[in-house]
């Protein structure tokens, strides 16, 4: 896995993450900045003490509901980050 994207709650929250990762020991590898793909929104790119990086992202539009197929899933509930 390459990274994690979160959603941030709103912009200012970009902000005191970055602020924490710094003082957590992390780093932050990109500062907050529009995103140029599909989805858009504005996102702060960081690394853990670990090396983990995730993104987090805000004013991210959603993508369009194409109704239930089989086998798609349609959010994820929970995820299990472990290290080795």
């Amino acid at each position: 896995m390459r990274d994690v994207t979160l959603q941030a709650r709103d912009a200012a929250a970009l902000g005191t993450v970055a602020a924490l990762t710094r003082d957590a020991g992390g780093r932050v590898l990109r500062e907050a900045t529009r995103v140029d793909e599909p989805g858009g929104g504005t996102a702060l790119t960081i690394a853990d003490p670990t090396g983990r990086v995730y993104r987090i992202v805000h004013g991210d539009a959603p993508a369009r509901d194409r109704g239930e197929v089989t086998d798609r899933p349609i959010r994820l509930a929970h995820v299990v980050l472990k290290r080795r």
